[in-house]
């Protein structure tokens, strides 16, 4: 179960800023069209991707935005 009590040991600031043990959910979209090459062998992706942690406020039952974190991405 992923909450902001797990991912405060990498993100420190959630349990105090939503409360201990409140839901997350962790969004990744594209910031832009992939890039995909097939060949006969294999296909690749490129792609710089948004990694968007959504947590739920204590006393609440709403998602709302925590952090977003831009990297790139090759499959």
């Amino acid at each position: 179960k992923l909450d902001t009590t797990i991912l405060g040991t990498i993100l420190p600031g959630l349990p105090k800023e939503f409360g201990k043990y409140q839901p997350c959910i962790i969004n990744v979209s594209p910031s832009e069209p992939p890039k995909v090459n097939i060949t006969e062998e294999d296909i690749e992706i490129d792609s710089n991707i948004y990694i968007t942690f959504l947590c739920q406020w204590k006393g609440s039952d709403i998602f709302e935005k925590a952090l977003t974190i831009e990297n790139y991405a090759k499959f």
